[in-house]
């Protein structure tokens, strides 16, 4: 089974004027492989890694796709934290966890009237099961994920009041998945996978897509593991309206000519991943992913370092 790792970043609240640009449900660059295969009862893994998003030159496409600069220059800078891991439960089985904490940073040019804006603390968490249909040459699992708002009520404090009494923090995001994957003679193997993303609130929900293709390089003994991919999330049907507890506000005019919309975001992300066994069962990594297309999507790069354990 390939040794790779997927992680999703989290999403804040966005109908207040502080870090509205977590729109979007983030997956960093992959580092493990996931697809069609789960894990042994017993079996598992665990990775701790650092993963940092930004905002090039302040860049944001429009509901049409077109590039544009955002209103005050405002650029964006969130760094990660997180923790995640992957078990076997029965034959068939696997459960996976993610928890996160964040670094966040809003910043505003001189012609805006708000300040530039801070913040720091507990983020999103993720639950899922996968549960494998087939094994065999095309081995075909189904997960079901859920983002959950728990880690906000540990104590998360912006100008002295509560996150959690801020309206539209708690909402949830429901992920079904079906993966399906096929190792290559060579040693080599292909995942892809389609699903859909149910979203609490006025937001759009989403069709996911992705595809992948990696396998360990031919020198160093096998210990160096390289992945592409290319992720897809596509908003459908139309956004709710916005209420005084929902996570985004609605359709705007942010520049010139250019709307914009949080809760009708779509994206394409290519992604690749380097890892190193170190010592068996111990692999350290690093992954790169850059937003090339969308709508009423925030234009992030996104860069990620990991050290992970097996059993």
């Amino acid at each position: 089974m390939p040794d790779t790792h997927r992680t999703d970043t989290a999403r804040r609240h966005g109908n207040l004027p502080v870090l509205v640009a977590l729109a979007l449900l983030f997956s960093a660059p992959v580092l493990r492989a996931g697809g069609g295969w789960v894990r042994e009862p017993g079996s598992g893994g665990i990775w701790i890694g650092y993963n940092w998003k930004y905002q090039p030159d302040a860049q944001r496409r429009d509901t049409e796709g077109d590039l544009y600069r955002s209103l005050f220059n405002m650029t964006h800078d969130y760094r990660f934290l997180y923790l995640s891991g992957e078990f076997g439960i029965v034959p068939g089985l696997e459960g996976t966890c993610l928890f996160t904490y964040l670094w966040a940073s809003e910043m505003v040019d001189s012609t805006s009237e708000d300040p530039s804006r801070h913040y720091h603390g507990f983020s999103d968490m993720w639950l899922g099961l996968k549960y494998q249909l087939w094994g065999g040459a095309f081995p075909t699992a189904v997960s079901a994920t859920v983002r959950l708002p728990w880690l906000y009520e540990a104590a998360s404090v912006r100008n002295g009041q509560l996150l959690t009494e801020i309206p539209g923090l708690l909402e949830r995001d429901y992920d079904l998945n079906l993966f399906i994957s096929h190792s290559f003679d060579a040693g080599p193997y292909a995942s892809a996978s389609l699903g859909f993303r149910f979203k609490e609130g006025a937001a759009t929900h989403q069709i996911l897509t992705g595809a992948e293709f990696g396998g360990a390089l031919p020198f160093a003994d096998d210990r160096i593991f390289a992945k592409v991919a290319l992720e897809g999330v596509f908003s459908v049907g139309q956004s709710r309206p916005t209420t005084s507890r929902d996570r985004f506000s609605g359709l705007s005019l942010e520049r010139g000519t250019h709307f914009f919309n949080f809760n009708d975001a779509s994206y394409v992300r290519p992604q690749i991943g380097l890892s190193c066994r170190v010592i068996d069962g111990v692999d350290i990594g690093a992954g790169y992913s850059y937003i090339v297309w969308g709508h009423s999507t925030i234009v992030y790069q996104d860069i990620l370092v990991q050290l992970g354990y097996s059993f």
